[in-house]
């Protein structure tokens, strides 16, 4: 189930680069734009759903001293998730949203999905 958070994750993450490459050169969205913004946000919360669920199974890392990488990756993406959803509150107001709320949302998903690599790429902990 991590290699599906990971890949949906993976997915998210370069539709939100082209959001928000778009976002920095002032173009007004298309729908087609706002299609992939609505893309991004399922994918973002489909990959949250799910690496909170294989966060369940058996931890990672644990001898190298990264066990807990998979809960802060989990904490950090569901803060993103949250100012996702913020920026979507903001966006359906039809108000202009703040490009520092921008930056965090992309800072915190890129340090969840750093995270959440580096837990993937650790091998898995049987017993202490």
């Amino acid at each position: 189930m991590l290699i599906a958070a990971l890949s949906v994750i993976s997915a998210a993450v370069l539709i939100g680069l082209v959001l928000g490459s778009l976002y920095m050169i002032k173009e007004e969205p298309p729908t087609r734009v706002m299609l992939a913004g609505w893309a991004h946000g399922a994918l973002g919360a489909l990959g949250v759903t799910l690496t909170l669920l294989a966060l369940r199974g058996v931890p990672r890392g644990v001898k190298q001293g990264a066990g807990s990488f998979g809960w802060l990756s989990g904490t950090i993406l569901s803060l993103t998730l949250a100012g996702g959803l913020l920026i979507l509150i903001i966006h359906l107001r039809r108000k202009q949203v703040p490009a520092l709320l921008i930056a965090m949302h992309a800072t915190l998903g890129i340090a969840g999905y750093v995270m959440l690599a580096a837990y993937f790429s650790m091998p898995i902990s049987y017993g202490r």
